[in-house]
């Protein structure tokens, strides 16, 4: 399940890395223009703490699972 998870939100970001690029080497502008300007892409605070708010929404339920499941094979155990 996280194989798929990971991977699907992997793909996606390649497929937005590549169009980003290829838009890029379309309109005539390097092809490094995005990564030039990467630290202004997310233009408000509002913007950058709407990326910080997914990405914590993303990956805490899979550490909280994976927490609870060690937790709770520990106490079988002993």
């Amino acid at each position: 399940m996280y194989m798929k998870k990971y991977g699907i939100t992997f793909l996606m970001g390649s497929l937005c890395l590549a169009f980003t690029v290829i838009t890029d080497i379309l309109f005539g502008f390097p092809w490094t223009n995005f990564i030039i300007n990467w630290k202004f892409t997310l233009f408000s605070i509002v913007e950058k703490w709407t990326v910080i708010l997914l990405l914590i929404l993303l990956f805490v339920p899979d550490v909280y699972q994976f927490f609870k499941k060690k937790k709770s094979r520990h106490a079988s155990q002993s």
